[in-house]
């Protein structure tokens, strides 16, 4: 009997079973069911997808074989990954001088037959094999060695799919804390900012107070600062609204009846007793994330309001609810001034904001962006139509969600 050699690459090698994720049992159907492919094809009473570690070959996926794992001194397997392209064909081990001595030859499972294709990666590392074991000589036709390469290769895309996986997870671990520390220096940085301009406007609210006989141009600066401070408050506090928005989805979700979240939105917000309201009466109850659903609304109607035109005679914003197959579809509708075409594109895109004139806040720019987001994250969409002049409506798609 002759042990198996140890490959040139054997330390590239073992270092692969990390990134393919390969240490732990992989005790899939989709192993299971190309081992029996392979035993049926080639008509073999075991079959088996072996992975050579450091000590022992370990089966992942077996047919006609109670054995778990077996020493690497007596693996078959082992030999067959030093040549990582070519299947290793042994016909009768008992006339084999690698194998004639072998306990696996002579005693349980009594291997005399042994076809294994290596499991070799992009970089040609091999793996292991998929093999097929008789206890009788046999040989196996090209049609039955085409299979069982092309088989053989399934099981390294598997192989490839678990690496992805693993990626993604770090990927996603290390985004989420990235996310994390980026939220605790935005939060920082925020607070140190809004202190900031905190102290600006209540020294140029002192300033006016002290030097009322300023001329009007002097005067009209100090104003210009404290409002800048103000607007760039709102600002801070918006962007750290956007950062920490998509934790509004990882809070509990709930059955959510918009027929009282709607109405208790417009009722927040004070519209004006100008504004004529018209709601829909069949507003559902469903099951999604309340914060969330709630800022979206509360967004959209509070810039129908701002945006309304008040010289029109009957001014108005008009909420519309249908009940679709896979989704929940609103349309939130005003006739406001409207927003030129060219700019439709991009009011989702963070700080576009929509001028208008004589606007005592024209807003950051961010809050349709979280808007965008948080349906995004819910799984929904939202698009506009507006025509200048007569009005805008956002329309709204959520899915429906089983609980």
């Amino acid at each position: 009997m002759q042990e198996p050699a140890i490959p040139k690459n054997e330390q590239a090698r073992l270092a692969a079973f990390d990134d393919y994720n390969l240490w732990t049992t992989l005790d899939h159907k989709e192993f299971k069911d190309i081992v029996k492919m392979a035993a049926y094809i080639c008509d073999t009473p075991i079959s088996m997808i072996s992975l050579v570690e450091s000590e022992r070959q370990r089966f992942v996926g077996r047919i006609g074989l109670a054995d778990e794992f077996t020493s690497r001194g007596v693996s078959f397997c082992a030999h067959a990954i030093n040549n990582p392209t070519e299947p290793l064909l042994v016909e009768d081990a008992r006339k084999d001088a690698r194998f004639s001595g072998n306990p696996l030859v002579l005693g349980d499972p009594n291997i005399v037959f042994y076809a294994g294709f290596p499991l070799t990666t992009p970089d040609e590392l091999s793996l292991g094999t998929l093999c097929v074991i008789d206890s009788k000589p046999r040989t196996l036709n090209s049609e039955q060695l085409y299979i069982l390469r092309m088989l053989s290769t399934h099981v390294i895309r598997l192989f490839q799919l678990r690496k992805s996986v693993k990626d993604l997870e770090k990927n996603q671990e290390k985004l989420e804390q990235t996310v994390t520390d980026l939220e605790e220096y935005t939060s920082i940085v925020a607070h140190d900012l809004k202190t900031s301009f905190r102290s600006i406007e209540i020294t140029t609210e002192i300033l006016k107070k002290k030097h009322p006989d300023l001329d009007k141009e002097s005067m009209g600066y100090l104003e210009d600062i404290q409002q800048e401070t103000i607007d760039s408050m709102l600002f801070v506090n918006a962007i750290l609204k956007f950062s920490q928005s998509v934790h509004t989805i990882k809070q509990d979700k709930s059955l959510v009846d918009m027929s009282k979240i709607i109405p208790a939105i417009f009722s927040k917000l004070k519209v004006p007793k100008e504004i004529g309201i018209k709601l829909p009466t069949n507003l559902p109850i469903f099951y999604t994330s309340r914060t969330a659903i709630q800022h979206v609304f509360e967004n959209l109607i509070h810039n129908s309001i701002k945006y309304i035109d008040f010289e029109k005679e009957k001014p108005k914003i008009q909420i519309k609810y249908q009940s679709r197959e896979k989704y929940h579809a609103f349309k939130v509708i005003d006739n406001g001034i409207g927003i030129e075409k060219n700019r439709q594109a991009v009011i989702f895109n963070l700080f576009t904001r929509i001028e208008k004139e004589n606007l005592d806040k024209n807003g950051t720019g961010v809050g349709l962006v979280i808007v965008s987001r948080l349906l995004n994250l819910l799984g929904g969409k939202i698009k506009v139509k507006s025509t200048l002049g007569k009005g805008t409506t956002f329309i709204i798609k959520i899915p429906k969600e089983i609980m």
